[in-house]
């Protein structure tokens, strides 16, 4: 995935500082090599978007329930948790149950 991409950046980056030659690396992490720029540019803009899109849901989430007249503010911890786990189930669940 490119999150596991852009951890490798720093390190190889150091690596071909001090031995130019790289060839005895895997052709992916040539490639993560050689995107490095584009790779943290494109993982930044993307953490922007899904941190908006969490925000998104926590938002919803609470008004969802807002309208029902019951208060769930303090089940935002479990939200967000839920939330960064990516789980579809898990966020149907949370938002079917009151």
């Amino acid at each position: 995935t490119m999150q596991e991409r852009v951890k490798f950046i720093h390190a190889l980056t150091e690596l071909k500082a001090q031995q130019p030659d790289v060839s005895f690396l895997s052709d992916d992490l040539k490639q993560t090599l050689e995107q490095a720029d584009e790779l943290v540019e494109e993982h930044k803009n993307n953490e922007k978007r899904i941190a908006f899109l969490e925000d998104v849901l926590q938002q919803y989430y609470i008004d969802r329930f807002k309208f029902r007249g019951i208060n769930v503010k303090h089940r935002m911890d479990e939200v967000a948790k839920l939330i960064s786990k990516y789980s579809w189930e898990a966020l149907l669940t949370l938002f079917g149950a009151a």
